[in-house]
């Protein structure tokens, strides 16, 4: 059915969504960093060529959500690191940094990636570039899946929209306020039931008196 035909569904609109938002301003996220390529060398050797021990930090409003393994010597390395995070679908701002692992001093930063949450989170893998981190030298991108619980995705994907939604998803955040309204509403009256003593009397009472009724 078109959504202009539908009254229903052009009552769900911003406010609607805003108090969506406001009942469940967090949701959890899965955040998956599956590989980089053509990072910068940031290693140099007489006898090799130049390389890198990449490893990437995952940054979700400003804590430390976790971090890749340290793949060594490899400029086009796999992570394929899965971490979850708490986050508000709406306003949540990722950072994957990446560094090169040095045993002897500081690691160097390689670069890095800076996104907010509802760009990203499509639940598909996809290749963001680089960008300098404090000025370091960089090159090359990082492949990046965000995945949003299920049961938010109508508010991570309609987050920051302005025009009318589509009729799938007026449909399923109707679904999710209707669950809601019946979570909060208040319980049904207790109804006036008679104990099972009384019904069992009752019927010992019946059968006494057809019992009365068969004697001569």
């Amino acid at each position: 059915m078109p959504l202009a035909a539908n009254p229903d569904l052009l009552r769900v609109n911003e406010l609607a969504f805003a108090q969506i938002t406001a009942r469940a301003p967090t949701v959890a996220c899965k955040i998956v960093v599956h590989k980089a390529r053509s990072l910068v060398a940031s290693d140099f050797s007489i006898v090799s060529k130049p390389t890198s021990d990449p490893y990437v930090v995952v940054i979700v409003d400003g804590d430390e959500a976790g971090r890749t393994k340290t793949v060594k010597r490899n400029l086009n390395p796999t992570f394929g690191a899965a971490f979850t995070a708490t986050v508000s679908p709406h306003t949540s701002r990722l950072r994957f940094l990446v560094y090169d692992w040095d045993r002897a001093t500081a690691d160097d930063p390689m670069g890095e990636v800076n996104v907010q949450i509802a760009a990203v989170a499509s639940g598909e893998p996809r290749w963001y570039d680089l960008v300098p981190t404090g000025g370091c030298k960089t090159s090359g991108a990082l492949l990046i899946e965000v995945r949003v619980d299920d049961a938010a995705g109508p508010v991570a994907l309609l987050a920051g929209r302005r025009e009318v939604p589509s009729a799938a998803d007026a449909d399923r955040i109707r679904a999710i306020m209707k669950a809601q309204a019946a979570a909060l509403a208040p319980p049904p009256p207790l109804q006036k039931t008679r104990s099972l003593t009384a019904v069992l009397k009752a019927g010992e009472r019946a059968k006494l008196a057809r019992e009365l009724k068969k004697e001569p």
